[in-house]
C-alpha cells in the first residue's frame, strides 16, 4: 500500500513480530506477504495476506500495479502487487498469531503477532528500514508511477519537480559512498536494487520520461565513484572469481600477489566481492598498503570483502567496468567465470583499439588458463588477432616475475614516481576523501 501526502511518496511497511525483531529495525522491516499454494492465483494470495497480517481488507479503486519478483537471501522468491490507500484514524494492525517455544529451552510456548506494528514510511526513509532485498519493489513502484505521471495532463510540473529532487540528491549527499566496512546503498529516487538497474536499462525503447531518469542514476553511478576513487593514487586491477575458496592455491597466490602490489606502490583495486578479491585487498592490507574497490549490486547478495580501504558500490555493470578500468596502470587476471573473462576482454580491447594506454596486462594461474591462451594464439595464426596482439598479455605463475613486469611495463613507461606517503589535495567540504599514496602520476 502507498499514498501521498503532500506529493511525498509514503509506502506501508510491516514489522516482524516475536522476540527475535523486537531490538532490529533498519533492514528488518517489510512489505505485508505469505506464502502461496501450489496452483493458487498470486494476487489473490497476496490480497488475503494482506488482510490476514494488518486486519485491513485492501480496497482499490485504481487497479494494481504489478511490482513483480524478487529472491530473497533465504531464496524465497516474492511476488508483490502495489495499491493506492491508506489506514483509519487510530488504527492498530491485527494479524495472526504464531506459537514458538519461548524463553528457548523453557519448555513453555508462547504466542506473538506476525506483525507488531504496520506504518508509513517517507520513500527515503522506507529505504532504510525495509529487508534489502525488497528494496527493488520500491524502484518498481517509482518507475511505475513516474510512466503513470508521464501520461497524466500535469506530467509538467511533476517532473520539474522529481527532476530537481533528482538533481539535489545526485549532488548532495549526506554522508560519503565510501567506507572501510561493506557499504549500504544509499537511498535516493535515483537509486535502482540489482533486480531491475540493468534490466530496465537494456530492456528497450520506454518513455522519454523514464529514459531521463536512467541517465540520471547513471550519472549518480559515475559520480560516487569518482569521488570515492579520485583520490586513491595509481591503481592495478586484479580480476578473478568471487567463488574461490580460502583453501584454494589461487587465494593464496592471489593473496602475495596483492602485497606485492602494494610493495610496488601500487593501490590494489577489486570487485570488492569475495574470492580471489578478497584474496588481493586482503594482501594488500597486510602489506600495510592501500585497498580499494568497487563492488556490484546483485539478485543474491555479495557483501564487501574486510579489508577495503574505500569502497563504492555500483547499480550498473558497464559503470563498474569503466571505473575498474579508468584508474589502473595494470590488470592481473586471476582464474574466474565469465565475469572476468568480460573484464580481460574488455581491458585488452581498449588497450588493442587505443582507446587506452598500452597498459600490461598479467594472467596468472596457467594451467586454469591454457585452454583461453591456447585460443588466442589460435586466434592470432588464422590472422583474427594481430600477431602484436600476442604481446598485449603476459601469463606467468611466479609472483617475482610478475612483479617485474609490472615494474617495467607500469611504472617506468608511463613516469610514475615514488612520492613521501600523503594525502593528495582534496576538499571535504566537497564529500571528497584522501588516501594516501606512494606513487604519483607525472
Amino acid at each position: 500500500m502507498f499514498r501521498r501526502r503532500n506529493n511525498e511518496l509514503e509506502v506501508l511497511l510491516a514489522h516482524p513480530g516475536g522476540p527475535f525483531f523486537a531490538r532490529k529495525d533498519d533492514g528488518a522491516w517489510t512489505i505485508p506477504k505469505g506464502e502461496a499454494g501450489p496452483g493458487e492465483d498470486l494476487l489473490t494470495r497476496a490480497q488475503i495476506e494482506f488482510e490476514e497480517e494488518v486486519g485491513l481488507r485492501p480496497e482499490n479503486s485504481r487497479g494494481w500495479i504489478e511490482l513483480g519478483s524478487i529472491k530473497q537471501k533465504g531464496g524465497k522468491t516474492v511476488h508483490a502487487w502495489a495499491f493506492e490507500g491508506d489506514l483509519p484514524e487510530s488504527f492498530e494492525p491485527k494479524s495472526n498469531l504464531f506459537e514458538i517455544e519461548w524463553p528457548p529451552r523453557s519448555g513453555k510456548r508462547k504466542q506473538f503477532p506476525e506483525i507488531d506494528q504496520a506504518l508509513f514510511f517517507s520513500e527515503e526513509v522506507a529505504r532504510r528500514k525495509i529487508k534489502p532485498a525488497q528494496v527493488a519493489f520500491l524502484d518498481r513502484l517509482r518507475a511505475a508511477l513516474a510512466e503513470w505521471h508521464h501520461r497524466a495532463p500535469r506530467v509538467s510540473c511533476l517532473a520539474l519537480r522529481h527532476v530537481i529532487q533528482g538533481v539535489n540528491q545526485t549532488l548532495v549527499q549526506k554522508k560519503d559512498d565510501s567506507a572501510s566496512e561493506p557499504i549500504a546503498a544509499a537511498g535516493s529516487t535515483l537509486t535502482t536494487r540489482p533486480e531491475c538497474a540493468d534490466e530496465i536499462f537494456l530492456e528497450g525503447p520506454r518513455s522519454r520520461f523514464a529514459e531521463f531518469f536512467t541517465l540520471l542514476r547513471v550519472m549518480r553511478d559515475f559520480l560516487r565513484g569518482f569521488r570515492t576513487l579520485h583520490f586513491v593514487g595509481p591503481c592495478v586491477t586484479v580480476f578473478g572469481s568471487a567463488r574461490i575458496q580460502r583453501d584454494d592455491p589461487h587465494y593464496e597466490l592471489a593473496r602475495k600477489m596483492g602485497a606485492a602490489i602494494a610493495r610496488l606502490g601500487f593501490t590494489v583495486m577489486t570487485g570488492g566481492g569475495p574470492g580471489i578479491m578478497e584474496a588481493a585487498n586482503r594482501g594488500a592490507k597486510e602489506a600495510g598498503g592501500r585497498s580499494v574497490g568497487c563492488t556490484i549490486e546483485l539478485p543474491s547478495e555479495q557483501p564487501a570483502n574486510a579489508y577495503l580501504d574505500r569502497c563504492v558500490r555500483m547499480h550498473y555493470f558497464f559503470v563498474r567496468k569503466a571505473l575498474l578500468v579508468k584508474y589502473s596502470y595494470a590488470f592481473v587476471v586471476m582464474p574466474g567465470g565469465a565475469g572476468t573473462l568480460d573484464e580481460l576482454f574488455e581491458a585488452l580491447t581498449l588497450i588493442q583499439t587505443a582507446k587506452i594506454k598500452n597498459f600490461p596486462i598479467v594472467i596468472m594461474g596457467t594451467d586454469y588458463w591454457k585452454g583461453l591462451i591456447d585460443f588466442i594464439e589460435k586466434m592470432a595464426h588464422r590472422g583474427m588477432i594481430a600477431d602484436a596482439d600476442l604481446r598485449l598479455i603476459y601469463a606467468t605463475d611466479s609472483v617475482d616475475e610478475a612483479v617485474a613486469y609490472l615494474r617495467s611495463k607500469a611504472i617506468e613507461p608511463f613516469g610514475l614516481k615514488s612520492r613521501r606517503r600523503g594525502t593528495r589535495l582534496h576538499f571535504p567540504w566537497l564529500g571528497e576523501r584522501g588516501l594516501p599514496c606512494s606513487l604519483r602520476s607525472r
